[in-house]
């Protein structure tokens, strides 16, 4: 259990709480808290199993011996929808103060309309509603995370020959090496999640790009 105190402080990070908002959650001291997260100390089993419950996790993914930036830099596919459910809970509120305001950014594209649900330099969550075919994806070759759920509508890999259309509720990884990206069309709706963050106008510039590419070589 040597890692367990940088998995706990990376989804305290996450959750945006403060040492001091877990303890009091936990009901410990948060010097307790702050021993357990520099390997001082061990957690008892009953403590640790209340972290995971406050951090929302299975408890076997504190415990666990990997680094949460391990595989070539970057995460690893569990953890990744887990960054992901957290990231939709950030959104709804649960890691955010009632009286907190929040900002929502919007662009509109020539295929999509994307939306800034939720941002950080480290990540962000982005909604796109697609009022004609397009494509998106692999805007940036920095992301460490980028993960697209489909709401609603049809969604289809680019290049037919990587797979099947996406299904609603599905969600696909783009992380890590590979060419492939997705194509919307009209009416669908995809939230996608980025780490670190991307700009909107940088996605919506990206995607008109690969829109164009793709339509140049169906001529």
């Amino acid at each position: 259990m040597r890692r367990i105190g940088e998995n706990i402080r990376f989804y305290r990070n996450l959750r945006s709480l403060t040492q001091t908002a877990l303890a009091r959650k936990v009901q410990v001291a948060p010097a307790y808290i702050s021993q357990i997260e520099a390997n001082q100390r061990v957690p008892s089993l009953k403590v640790t199993r209340r972290i995971a419950n406050v951090l929302g996790i299975e408890m076997s993914v504190l415990v666990r011996e990997a680094d949460p930036r391990a595989h070539e830099g970057r995460l690893s596919d569990s953890e990744k929808l887990d960054l992901l459910r957290t990231l939709i809970m950030a959104i709804e509120g649960e890691s955010r103060s009632p009286g907190d305001e929040t900002t929502v950014r919007t662009v509109e594209g020539r295929e999509f309309v994307a939306t800034e649900l939720y941002s950080e330099p480290e990540y962000s969550v982005v909604l796109r509603e697609f009022t004609s075919s397009g494509a998106f994806g692999r805007e940036t070759s920095e992301s460490e995370v980028e993960c697209h759920v489909v709401l609603e509508g049809r969604v289809r890999v680019l290049d037919p020959s990587s797979g099947p259309e996406v299904s609603v509720g599905e969600c696909r990884s783009l992380s890590g090496s590979g060419s492939d990206r997705l194509s919307g069309a009209r009416g669908a709706r995809v939230l996608s999640v980025y780490a670190p963050r991307v700009a909107l106008q940088a996605l919506v510039d990206a995607s008109e790009a690969v829109t164009e590419g793709a339509t140049a070589l169906d001529r």
